[in-house]
């Protein structure tokens, strides 16, 4: 009776009589219907009682009909009154789903969509507003709707997004291009930092053809210079960075990506590039002269300043002025100190002070003695002794090098030149041991072709021409009438290679290694080949050649076929034991800087790729044990450091390492998994009010990796339902649904996520959804 007397009250719209009444029957019953339920939670909310009603419109949140949506449009307008906006966005955006009745959908759509941008989900806040004025292009909320929108776009760090929704709606006016040349800026920034020059090129021109903002235009013509940089266009870059500079931006001083020092800088090395040494050398020069302010950039390029300009000074002969700058960087111990003392010894050289040189050399072994161009220094310091014609000291240097150094490319080189100070020592016999070497241990080089030679003159002048054809047929093995021919195919194949003709060089090479397999040439046609078969993206074919040549062991050839194999065992076959096996090979031999990091970092990748987590750890300390890598790869060793302990569940160590990627790295992919990470640590720390703080942070500030912000939004409905907050969960889910049309399996994972908390919701809800409403009472119309 209570109840049909309330539900009396609730049809004359008594709600404050009504609920008491219908809030006993609901209680008191076991189970009931929707219809009842919604009853109550009406009138509660019509009596201001929001806290119940909330609690009651919440369970109704399982329906997907009309009374759904009228219970989510009000739970909606609940958490409005109560100031609650996040849970209030949430029940606008589930209305808004639900196609029932119109002016729900619109007002609902309306009310998500100016809700996303209050709370900063801006790029949330853009799809919905986009979506709201493609579907309501005449609503009454259609002018704030593109206000909010306007807005949004400034916003934003989904500058990909902003850029396709301006195109996409063609709107113009002095405020939205203004807007459009920041947002294509801030985008090339971005592919430019994830190294799509090509892509980056596009979007920045779009920006330069929209020059409303003079300090935007500038930054934009400065990244246009660096992307054309990269790209080879050196003369075009150039151009730029002079436009950049008449701009003379008061605040350049505090920017790290733009400044006058850095243009100067820049145009050094475009003429660098272009091998304009003199203009290089004036820019170079300039940047040494006008440092600016003293930030982070300049500590990095100021030294390399003084660097370069001392290789250009070397390059114009201003051999004395080179020497200066390469001093500085010596006696400041700067980066590149190491290097720095290997060109002053050259120029030593090129000065006929053959002294100097080695005391040079001398220094830089013993104040850096892990030097990567030790056993180079070692064995210039060798030259250096027959240059000066000291051939006992250049024995002494020579053959500790061959002993030392057994694999190095210099190894053949070594020997004849030992070879050589041993015959000017009247060491006859000495020299003959050190030329036999090279022939017998160095097969199809060009050292051995040159020891064949000098074997061959010595022979003759110490009257035993018949043990020279003894050797060269019996131990050497060498046909000399075949060698002879073998010499014609292959310098008319090679000649075709040179000429860049790569269609015809193959099969001319192909020919000459089946004719000669064991030819005096067939190191050089093996490499060529497969530098040719590499350029015609025939990898399978290329590598076969590179491993043949690799397994020769110590030539020129060596560090580029590793460097090759690399590549295409790890980025073509992802074949990563074999590809680890060439990385370790390539560290070993690394004459380069760049081919040592190559080494490193692939190492590295190869043993995460193949989960070798605790491997992992030791490369990445390899690598950051290594003072002269750049902390660009050193970064990439720390993240991946923090991935492998990540991946051993050692949450302390990982996050301790993710934080130093994220305080470091420019944005970029690399960063937002980063930053990821940490917010996943703290899940698996069970603090989940702090992961979902981390969360909200990673949603703006890396919205353009759609796969972690995506990623991200999983996590937070994970922690919404760790929090026991389902409504949320369910929310966040059903977003990531209806509007994420990338990665399949993250969707799947959001559907198989929702599926559950329904199911769980439904095993605690109060309604039957099989039951009708009991003891109703109809009344007439009068």
């Amino acid at each position: 009776m209570a109840h049909i007397v309330g539900q009396a009250y609730f049809e004359l719209k008594d709600y404050e009589k009504a609920v008491p009444l219908i809030e006993a029957y609901v209680e008191d019953a076991e189970k009931v219907s929707k219809e009842e339920l919604y009853q109550l939670a009406y009138a509660q909310y019509k009596t201001a009682n929001y806290k119940d009603a909330v609690n009651n419109f919440q369970e109704l949140n399982i329906l997907k009909d009309s009374l759904g949506q009228n219970a989510l449009y009000c739970l909606a307008d609940c958490y409005l009154k109560t100031n609650d906006k996040p849970k209030a966005r949430d029940a606008f955006g589930q209305a808004a789903s639900l196609n029932f009745d119109p002016f729900i959908n619109e007002v609902a759509s309306f009310q998500h969509a100016k809700l996303s941008y209050e709370l900063a989900f801006t790029n949330q806040a853009i799809t919905s507003l986009s979506s709201f004025l493609e579907k309501y292009p005449k609503s009454v909320y259609a002018n704030e709707a593109g206000d909010l929108l306007s807005q949004a776009l400034l916003e934003t760090k989904n500058y990909a997004r902003a850029i396709e929704i301006l195109e996409t709606y063609n709107v113009s006016g002095p405020s939205v291009d203004k807007v459009y040349q920041m947002v294509c800026y801030y985008r090339a920034v971005e592919l430019y930092n994830d190294k799509k020059y090509d892509e980056a090129f596009i979007v920045v021109n779009k920006s330069l053809k929209k020059p409303l903002d003079n300090t935007i235009h500038a930054l934009a013509l400065f990244l246009s210079g660096n992307i054309l940089y990269e790209k080879g266009d050196y003369k075009t870059a150039a151009s730029n960075f002079v436009k950049f500079k008449q701009f003379n931006l008061k605040d350049e001083a505090s920017k790290e990506f733009a400044s006058t020092t850095l243009a100067n800088y820049n145009l050094a090395y475009c003429y660098f590039k272009d091998k304009n040494y003199l203009q290089a050398a004036s820019f170079f020069d300039q940047t040494i002269k006008n440092p600016g302010t003293i930030n982070l950039s300049n500590q990095k390029i100021i030294p390399d300043a003084f660097l370069r300009n001392a290789d250009c000074l070397f390059m114009t002969k201003s051999y004395s002025k080179a020497i200066q700058n390469y001093d500085e960087v010596i006696n400041k111990n700067w980066q590149g100190a190491e290097y720095a003392l290997v060109q002053k010894s050259v120029i030593n050289g090129l000065q006929g002070n053959h002294a100097e040189k080695i005391s040079t050399l001398e220094y830089l072994n013993s104040q850096y003695p892990k030097n990567i161009y030790k056993e180079y220094a070692l064995f210039e310091m060798g030259n250096a002794h027959i240059a000066n014609g000291n051939f006992v000291g250049a024995i002494n240097k020579l053959k500790l090098f061959t002993g030392t150094y057994p694999q190095s490319p210099f190894a053949p080189k070594a020997l004849l030149k030992l070879g050589f100070a041993h015959f000017n020592n009247q060491q006859e016999n000495d020299a003959l041991n050190a030329y036999k070497k090279v022939v017998l241990d160095y097969k199809n080089t060009d050292e051995a072709d040159e020891a064949l030679i000098a074997l061959k003159e010595l022979y003759v002048m110490m009257g035993k021409p018949s043990e020279y054809v003894n050797f060269v047929q019996n131990q050497a093995g060498i046909n000399i009438s075949t060698s002879e021919q073998d010499s014609l195919i292959y310098q008319s194949a090679e000649a075709l290679y040179q000429s860049g003709n790569c269609s015809k060089a193959v099969p001319a090479l192909s020919e000459y290694i089946s004719l000669f397999p064991k030819g005096n040439f067939i190191l050089s046609a093996l490499y060529s080949r497969a530098d040719c078969l590499f350029k015609s993206n025939s990898f399978n074919d290329a590598l076969a050649d590179y491993k043949k040549v690799i397994a020769v062991g110590p030539s020129k050839y060596l560090e580029n076929s590793l460097l090759k194999a690399t590549y295409i065992t790890y980025e073509k076959q992802s074949n990563f034991t074999e590809a680890f096996n060439y990385y370790k090979q390539l560290n070993d031999v690394a004459s380069l800087q760049s081919n040592q990091e190559i080494a490193l970092i692939g190492m590295l990748r190869c043993n995460f790729k193949l989960k070798k987590y605790d491997e992992v750890i030791v490369n990445a300390a390899q690598v950051l044990g290594n003072q002269s890598i750049n902390d660009d790869v050193k970064l990439e060793a720390t993240f991946y450091k923090g991935k492998a302990h990540l991946e051993k569940n050692q949450f302390n160590e990982a996050e301790g390492y993710f934080q130093q990627v994220v305080n470091n790295l420019s944005i970029s992919a690399i960063k937002a998994e980063a930053a990821y990470s940490l917010a996943f640590i703290l899940h698996k720390k069970y603090l989940y009010e702090a992961s979902n703080t981390a969360c909200f942070k990673i949603k703006n500030e890396y919205a353009s990796y759609e796969y972690w912000v995506v990623k991200t939004f999983i996590l937070i409905a994970d922690n919404y339902a760790m929090l026991d907050n389902a409504f949320q969960a369910k929310a966040t889910l059903q977003s990531i649904i209806d509007n994420y049309k990338g990665d399949a399996a993250l969707i799947q994972e959001a559907k198989d996520k929702l599926e559950k908390i329904k199911a769980e919701e439904l095993k605690k809800s109060k309604i039957d959804l099989q039951l009708a409403p009991s003891d109703t009472i109809e009344f007439d119309n009068n």
